[in-house]
């Protein structure tokens, strides 16, 4: 491994994220993405496998993992609370991997390697920021389909950046999880089954995606919602990988858990000055709302099936 690519990755270490490193060929998983609709995701695949169709000056693809991990430390009461995923907790987490990205081309020209030219991406570029980490050893794919990493586990979020400059890539992780062996923690908690088989997610039942689509949702995947405003943690929360893997504490119920009527008060201005800084404001007010009212259905069921502490 290059001195480069040894800086890179202190200069990771040293403010607390991952960075890996692949060369900029094709990405060789096209038996995994044909005839698979995927939400949210561009249907091109030359376009999801190939980082030259963006920026055809690439040399490298610079793929970093940052870690969100938090831990809960409060306790219930009995409002009627709605639930927000842990990654859309605090600033939002677009913003604070592309600020990592762009800091670490910064110290790429500060340090005089060379000038660099980049293009750098956070949910937005056409290519899988999964694929892309796993070529460059930053982690394997679980089960729920997540990237685990051996010192965050799955509690990472992605970005990449395209650079015109050759860094001689990272290996693949010198540990062996065997994909997860015989566990299949994750499968068993999905409330949605969206996890039936192996490595592979129905995302159109999973239940982050039912908080985020416009579409209509069948009355058992709402049931199945339970109090999901916005994103889900369920499988990873269940994951052995992701045991004590967390930088944070949220020890604010409100944050993690604001209360179903406080959400319905909110005026429009209201919602923006309060959620605007989170990943979960670019979903908008009205999805969000229609999800806590879900939640408020679920409160409300006398149904047996229905578990209300299951929050």
């Amino acid at each position: 491994m290059s001195v480069y690519t040894q800086d890179l990755i202190k200069f990771g270490n040293d403010n607390n994220f991952l960075v890996g490193v692949c060369d900029a060929e094709p990405l060789d998983y096209l038996k995994n993405i044909l005839n698979k609709k995927v939400p949210f995701i561009n249907d091109n695949i030359n376009d999801r496998i190939d980082c030259k169709k963006t920026f055809p000056e690439t040399k490298s693809i610079i793929v970093v993992a940052v870690p969100y991990g938090k831990q809960i430390d409060f306790k219930l009461d009995n409002i009627k609370r709605g639930k927000i995923s842990i990654s859309a907790v605090g600033l939002d987490y677009h913003k604070v991997v592309k600020d990592k990205l762009q800091k670490l081309m910064d110290y790429i020209e500060l340090n005089n390697y060379t000038n660099i030219n980049s293009k750098i991406f956070v949910d937005t570029g056409k290519l899988p920021e999964r694929e892309l980490a796993k070529k460059a050893g930053l982690g394997f794919q679980g089960k729920n389909c997540t990237l685990i990493t051996e010192k965050y586990g799955s509690f990472v979020n992605l970005g990449y950046a395209l650079v015109d400059v050759f860094f001689e890539p990272t290996k693949k992780i010198a540990f062996d999880f065997s994909l997860c062996g015989d566990c299949n923690l994750c499968q068993k908690a999905c409330p949605t089954n969206a996890l039936q088989k192996d490595y592979i997610c129905n995302h159109f039942e999973c239940i982050s995606y039912l908080t985020q689509t416009k579409d209509d949702i069948s009355e058992n995947l709402k049931i199945k919602m339970k109090n999901s405003v916005y994103g889900c943690d369920i499988c990873q929360n269940a994951c052995p990988f992701n045991k004590n893997k967390f930088i944070d504490t949220i020890d604010n119920i409100d944050e993690i858990m604001p209360s179903l009527d406080f959400l319905f008060s909110l005026s429009n201005k209201q919602f923006e000055n309060t959620y605007k800084h989170t990943a979960m404001f670019w979903r908008g007010k009205k999805t969000i709302l229609r999800n806590a009212q879900i939640a408020l259905d679920n409160y409300n069921l006398k149904s047996e099936n229905y578990n209300h502490k299951n929050v």
